[in-house]
C-alpha cells in the first residue's frame, strides 16, 4: 500500500477571486485530498480568498511571479510536482474554470482511482460549456449558471487534461506532459494520446470528463481576455485571445445539469468559512416562480411511495418540530427509479431536496431528467470504502451486494430473478458520503430500501454527528408485530428512536429526543 495521500490538484490563478472557493470546495467534496494553488500576481481579491481557504484547511496557496517568456504556468507546475510528489500518489493539473466529473463512479474520485489498476497516466476530455445566452455575470455559482454545453463529439472536446501518478510524471506541461519511460498515456477507454498532441481522436464523457466553463458570460469572457494568457510571452501575437476563440468555445448545443445539485452543499460550506471575502460568495439565483396551485395540490394529494410513505413522512414532520409545509432534507438509500415507487419523489414535489443513493449507474439519467434539484450518487453503502460485486438480475430492483441473498434468488425459477452476472461497484460508509455531499446540513428524513442490509447500512452512520429526525426502513414484514420485533427496530431503539408509524411495508422511527411519541 502506498502510504501517501491519494490525490492532489495543482493549479495557477490570476484574478479568480469570484470562482476559487466554489471550485476548491467542489473538488474537495468529490474526493480530492489536497489542492495547491499558485497566485500569479493577482490584483483583485484572489489573495484574500486564497488565504481564507488556506486558513480553513481547504487548500494551500503560494505566491508566484510572472515570467515574460510565457513559462509562468509551466514553472509553477514543475514546482508543484516537486512539492506534491513526496506526499501524494496522484496529481491532476487543471484550471480554475475546469471541474472534474466522474459519472461512471457516482462522481467519486476515490472510487474512480480504486478502479484504475496499474494505469499511471489518464487523459481526460473536456466538456465545453457555453454562455447559455448570458451577457453579464449574474447571481449564482458557476455550476448553477451554466448548464448548456457542446455535443460530445464537438472538436473542442478532443482536448485533454491529465490525471497521473506523480511517479509517472517527468516534466509537466499544460496538455502535453512528458512521462517517465514506459508510461502509457491514454483515455479510460484505452485510446493512446500521441506525444505533443494533447488531443484524442474521439471524445468520451461517460466515465470521467472535465467540465470546462471556458467562456462563462460574455462579460466574464471579456475580463478573461483582458488578463492575457500566462502561457504566451508578453510579445506573442496570441497573448490576447481573439474573437474566434469565443465563437469556437461558446457551445450551447444541449443541456447538462449534472453539477447543479452540488449548489446547496457548496453554498453551505461557503457560508461557514471565516473571513471569506464577499466576492467569493455569489448571490443566490433568483427563485423560480412557484408552481401553479394545481401542481402543488397534485403532489399534496398523490402518493408516489408504494404505501403512501411519502405522505406519512410529511404528516409526521410537524410533530418533530418542522413547521407544516416547510421543505426538509432527505437521504434515500436504495432509491431506485426517480419517480416510480419512490419513497421521496412526493416530498421532492413539495419542495424537499436531498441525496439519493443507488449503486446502479444507469439511474443517473433518470434523476438528471426528473429530479435535477437532488444529488444522485451511484455508490453502495458499506463499512469501508472500496469496491464490491453487485449481483444483477433480470429485474434490476432485485440487484444486491449480498451474495447469499443473490444465490437464493438465482435458485428460484421466478420471473425477474434470472442472474445477469456481477458488476464491481464503489462502496463507501454513509457518514463519509454525507460529509462529502451534505456537510452541516440538518437531516430530516433517512429512508432505506436495502433488503437484508438494514443493520449494516445503519451502522455506517455516526449517530452523534448526523442524527436524522425520522428514519424510514422498508422491511417488507408480514405483520406489524413481526416488524416491531425485527433487528432494525431493536437497533433503532438502542440509538434512542421509537417506532411511531408503519405501513404494510415500512416502519418509521422518530428521534425520541424530539418528543414524536407525545
Amino acid at each position: 500500500m502506498d502510504p501517501r495521500r491519494r490525490l492532489a490538484i495543482c493549479a495557477i490563478a490570476k484574478n479568480e477571486a469570484p470562482y476559487l472557493a466554489e471550485w476548491a470546495l467542489y473538488h474537495r467534496m468529490i474526493g480530492v485530498d489536497h489542492i495547491l494553488v499558485y497566485n500569479n500576481d493577482s490584483d483583485d481579491e484572489t489573495a484574500a480568498v486564497l488565504q481564507a481557504l488556506q486558513a480553513a484547511g481547504i487548500l494551500e496557496t503560494l505566491d508566484w511571479p510572472s515570467h515574460r517568456d510565457g513559462s509562468t504556468q509551466k514553472r509553477a507546475y514543475a514546482d508543484g510536482l516537486a512539492r506534491l510528489r513526496p506526499e501524494h500518489e496522484w496529481l491532476a493539473y487543471i484550471d480554475i474554470d475546469e471541474f472534474l466529473y466522474v459519472p461512471g463512479h457516482g462522481n467519486d474520485l476515490q472510487a474512480f482511482l480504486d478502479a484504475q489498476g496499474e494505469r499511471a497516466a489518464i487523459a481526460v476530455n473536456w466538456k465545453l460549456f457555453g454562455t447559455g445566452g448570458q451577457e453579464t455575470r449574474g447571481p449564482g455559482l458557476v455550476v448553477e449558471r451554466f448548464t448548456r454545453c457542446a455535443g460530445t463529439q464537438h472538436s473542442g472536446n478532443r482536448a485533454v487534461k491529465t490525471l497521473a501518478r506523480t511517479d509517472a510524471l517527468a516534466v509537466p506541461n499544460l496538455h502535453n506532459h512528458a512521462f517517465a519511460p514506459g508510461i502509457r498515456y491514454a483515455t479510460v477507454h484505452g485510446e493512446e494520446i500521441a506525444a505533443g498532441t494533447g488531443k484524442s481522436a474521439t471524445v468520451s464523457h461517460d466515465v470521467i470528463c472535465l467540465h470546462h466553463y471556458f467562456t462563462k458570460s460574455r462579460e466574464e469572457w471579456d475580463a478573461k481576455v483582458a488578463r492575457g494568457r500566462a502561457t504566451k510571452p508578453d510579445d506573442h501575437p496570441d497573448k490576447i485571445r481573439k474573437e474566434e476563440h469565443f465563437r469556437m468555445h461558446n457551445r450551447n448545443d444541449r443541456e447538462d445539469r449534472s453539477l447543479l445539485p452540488y449548489g446547496p452543499a457548496i453554498r453551505a460550506r461557503l457560508a461557514a468559512i471565516p473571513g471569506l471575502p464577499a466576492v467569493a460568495i455569489p448571490a443566490p439565483l433568483p427563485e423560480r416562480a412557484p408552481p401553479p396551485a394545481a401542481a402543488v395540490s397534485r403532489f399534496a394529494r398523490a402518493a408516489y411511495a408504494p404505501a403512501g410513505e411519502d405522505l406519512l413522512a410529511a404528516a409526521l414532520m410537524p410533530r418533530l418540530g418542522l413547521a407544516a409545509g416547510t421543505p426538509g432534507t432527505f437521504v434515500e438509500i436504495g432509491c431506485g427509479a426517480a419517480m416510480r415507487q419512490s419513497l421521496t419523489f412526493g416530498l421532492y414535489g413539495l419542495g424537499w431536496r436531498g441525496l439519493c443513493i443507488d449503486p446502479r449507474p444507469e439511474l443517473a439519467a433518470d434523476y438528471a431528467a426528473h429530479r435535477p434539484g437532488d444529488i444522485f450518487l451511484s455508490v453502495g453503502i458499506a463499512a469501508e470504502a472500496g469496491e464490491l460485486p453487485l449481483h444483477r438480475f433480470g429485474n434490476p430492483d432485485l440487484d444486491t451486494f449480498d451474495a447469499a441473498r443473490a444465490a437464493v434468488m438465482a435458485g428460484q425459477a421466478r420471473r425477474g430473478r434470472q442472474p445477469r452476472g456481477q458488476e464491481p461497484r464503489p462502496v463507501r460508509p454513509l457518514q463519509a458520503v454525507l460529509d462529502a455531499t451534505l456537510p452541516e446540513t440538518p437531516l430530516h428524513l433517512l429512508a432505506l430500501d436495502v433488503p437484508g442490509a438494514e443493520l449494516a447500512v445503519l451502522a455506517t452512520l455516526d449517530w452523534d454527528r448526523a442524527r436524522p429526525w425520522l428514519v424510514l426502513v422498508t422491511l417488507r414484514s408480514r405483520s406489524l408485530h413481526q416488524a416491531l420485533r425485527s433487528g432494525p427496530t431493536r437497533a433503532m431503539a438502542a440509538r434512542g428512536y421509537e417506532a411511531v408509524a408503519a405501513t404494510g411495508g415500512a416502519v418509521f422511527y422518530a428521534d425520541s429526543r424530539r418528543g414524536a411519541a407525545d
